[in-house]
């Protein structure tokens, strides 16, 4: 669709549908000066305070070329620790503000910085987006753990009791000071990032950073300033946020401010002015809504999907590029081509697993067994789009979610899992025909967009999951698969056949069109490659296969709810298989064994609510991988092993020799574990002790390997090496860059 056409029809589209919202839900309150005037009352604070969210995103990401999703939970952290101090501490509320906005929060963002942020700057994009994810969930953890999620956290708005009277609408002290905190911060950073040396500063890093700094600009100073101001907007959102939602909760001041990506949007993620116009559009359309429409039925989740719906209008509209014609260069390694062999051993080794861990292991660990086989099935389904083709899409459980309804809804037989596939394939050609035009990271944010909508609206329709039914027991040709050994050994057999025929699609010449499509679209389009059929195509396999997943899992718990695929979930899962390998059809059920893994030790070592905390760690910690290793763990160990085969083979001996030595001295699970990773960490460093790596000097073969910089990355080993060939000193390169 022309980009004029498309602009014209959207809002035609959008308007049409909320004119018969409108007339089907009307409250009955009729239009007057008055009623505008209250409309306008209510909608400046929602706008002020989705500007200042908007506002600390698009400082980040103009800055930084980071989108910060942890811009909420910085938030939710802040207005925590300001409760802390001037509700259970008792200090006076200026000085609990000054501390929260002008201490933590700058010492906050400058060691967030340091420590992730500037790693995963020139990382892909799924990588900088799943990174910051990672420390939503770390904060949400620690917010957890010190703050128990069961208490009641209220606090008063700020400037007392009494507002102003705006025709019968009292509009509190809190609530203008919100409005006018939102100019204050509009003013301010116009003039600084258009009249000062900061803001051309920060334009010029994001340019080009190599050449801002032979100018004088201190890139990481700049990143500095960039992250203090947008954790100083996130804190004072969260502060002035919380009152409004009475009781805080970590979860609403979270995810709070995806309602204000729409804003950030509208912006184009560069633009404050626009942000700001964005801001008030969407805090009237939320106004609107409370005010003059009677949401009941089956409209009653739309109030708080509203402003999804409005980012997802928002992307459809936006200008886009439309081919991407550089990328960054490679700097880690990349998954080989896996070979038939190889993935239908893996495969007999994964069967044969599930059968010994079936008959072993206690029927609590065989549950969680099968969730994460499970888990596992429906990320499988997200290796040939995030992977393969690179786009960035955050909502398996959406896809999922249509599997399990429809496997559901049939019965729950094998043939209704078939269904299932066919009906998730179709949902997942619907979403890919908005989705078609847009690039990276509208593409991710309408994913979030259309995980909300499907997880808060659509899977709470009457006919959807509404109706409670328990599915009867699974039978394969007169066979129960009901025991918790069986259905194990069962999703096994089902993700061993997925995994062998998505090699087989990697291996085709399919396979081959998604890569170069991935590696360059431009390149692609020259030889006639037709990207938007390609990505149908991929949307619709991931689909598929997703929605196999959700039916196994609505099999094997027998009953199918809107709780199983939060929103958030499909984050943490997402975040997972990026740590072990996203492009491989091993990372999928590594990933889901790793939350497994994480889950039984959290459970089983943790009381209360901290048990919730520590799930929440393991995907947060594992995000300091991926600043290396932006493709996973799998790829990096695979080469590693490829280059040092002896190695590997004594650290997998180490793991098995400790791993029977604990079954045969009865150790306890959790100890077992501890004590089978140090047994493969020790047979490392034994053998590394008698023959030693010779990583550590890299030889001439080494650096003269034609594959150097097309499939193996280049070390400053490598470099060295060449330095000494060539008798260039040590060190010249960098004195001449100095001088």
């Amino acid at each position: 669709m022309p980009l004029v056409t498309r602009r014209v029809a959207v809002p035609v589209l959008s308007v049409a549908l909320l004119v018969y919202l409108a007339s089907n839900a009307w409250a009955g309150e009729p239009v007057t000066v008055d009623s505008l005037v209250q409309l306008v009352a209510f909608a400046l604070p929602i706008a002020g305070l989705y500007a200042i969210s908007a506002t600390g995103l698009v400082v980040v990401y103009s800055a930084t070329g980071i989108f910060n999703v942890a811009q909420g939970a910085i938030g939710m952290v802040c207005a925590f620790v300001y409760w802390e101090l001037s509700v259970n501490r008792g200090l006076p509320v200026p000085l609990a503000l000054i501390l929260v906005v002008g201490v933590f929060a700058p010492l906050f963002a400058v060691v967030l910085n340091r420590v992730l942020m500037q790693r995963l700057r020139n990382a892909p994009l799924i990588t900088q987006l799943l990174g910051t994810v990672g420390v939503m969930a770390l904060l949400l953890g620690v917010a957890a753990l010190i703050w128990d999620p069961t208490a009641s956290y209220p606090i008063d708005g700020l400037g007392g009791s009494g507002g102003i009277h705006i025709s019968g609408v009292l509009l509190s002290w809190h609530r203008v000071i919100t409005i006018v905190t939102a100019v204050v911060i509009a003013v301010a950073l116009r003039f600084v990032l258009t009249s000062t040396r900061l803001g051309v500063s920060m334009r010029a890093v994001v340019d080009n950073e190599d050449l801002a700094s032979l100018h004088g600009i201190r890139p990481q100073r700049v990143s500095d300033t960039a992250w203090i101001i947008g954790s100083v907007c996130a804190a004072l959102a969260g502060i002035l946020i919380a009152p409004e939602v009475g009781n805080m909760s970590a979860e609403t001041l979270t995810f709070f401010v995806i309602n204000a990506f729409a804003a950030a949007v509208f912006g184009r993620l560069k633009s404050l002015p626009m942000t700001y116009v964005g801001a008030v559009v969407l805090g009237l359309i939320v106004s609107f809504t409370s005010t003059f429409l009677d949401l009941e039925g089956r409209w009653t989740p739309l109030a708080g999907v509203l402003p999804a719906l409005a980012l997802f209008v928002v992307l459809l509209v936006a200008p886009q590029q439309s081919i991407r014609l550089g990328r960054p260069v490679r700097r880690y390694h990349i998954e080989t081509v896996p070979t038939m062999r190889s993935v239908l051993t893996g495969s007999a080794v994964l069967v044969i697993l599930s059968v010994v861990a079936g008959l072993t292991f206690s029927p609590v660990n065989v549950t969680r067994m099968i969730s994460a086989v499970t888990v596992g099935l429906i990320l499988l389904g997200m290796v040939p789009l995030l992977g393969w083709a690179g786009m960035p899409f955050f909502a398996p459980y959406a896809l999922a979610g249509v599997g399990a309804w429809v496997t559901w809804s049939l019965g729950g037989s094998i043939l209704a899992l078939l269904a299932a596939a066919a009906a998730s394939a179709v949902a997942g050609v619907v979403v890919a025909l908005p989705a078609l035009r847009l690039r990276e990271l509208y593409l991710a944010l309408s994913s979030i967009a259309f995980a909300l909508i499907a997880v808060s609206f659509l899977f709470v329709q009457p006919e959807v999951f509404e109706i409670p039914r328990q599915l009867d027991r699974l039978t394969i040709a007169g066979f129960d698969l009901s025991s918790g050994t069986r259905f194990l050994v069962y999703a096994c057999v089902l993700y061993a056949i997925l995994a062998v025929l998505l090699v087989a699609v990697r291996r085709s010449q399919y396979g081959r069109r998604i890569i170069a499509l991935r590696d360059s679209e431009a390149a692609a389009a020259c030889i006639g490659i037709s990207a938007a059929s390609t990505k149908a195509l991929v949307f619709a396999l991931a689909g598929a296969v997703a929605g196999i997943g959700g039916g196994v899992l609505a099999q094997g718990q027998r009953f199918a709810s809107s709780e199983q695929f939060p929103m958030v979930a499909g984050l943490a899962i997402i975040l997972s298989l990026t740590v072990m390998g996203i492009g491989t059809v091993s990372g999928p059920v590594a990933a889901g064994l790793l939350g497994a893994l994480l889950t039984a030790l959290a459970h089983d070592w943790a009381p209360g609510h901290i048990t919730d905390a520590l799930e929440l760690f393991g995907p947060a910690l594992a995000v300091l991988a991926l600043s290396s290793q932006p493709r996973g763990q799998i790829p990096e160990v695979a080469a590693r092993a490829r280059e040092h085969p002896w190695r590997a083979v004594a650290t997998v001996v180490g793991l098995a020799v400790t791993i029977v030595g604990c079954r045969l001295m009865s150790v306890p699970g959790e100890i077992g574990f501890v004590l089978a990773v140090t047994g493969a960490l020790v047979a490392r460093m034994l053998y590394d002790l008698v023959r030693p790596s010779p990583a550590a000097s890299a030889t001439a073969g080494d650096a003269t390997d034609i594959r150097l910089g097309v499939s193996r990355p280049i070390t400053s080993a490598h470099v060295r090496e060449w330095d000494r060939a060539l008798g260039v000193p040590a060190g010249v390169g960098r004195e001449v860059v100095a001088s």
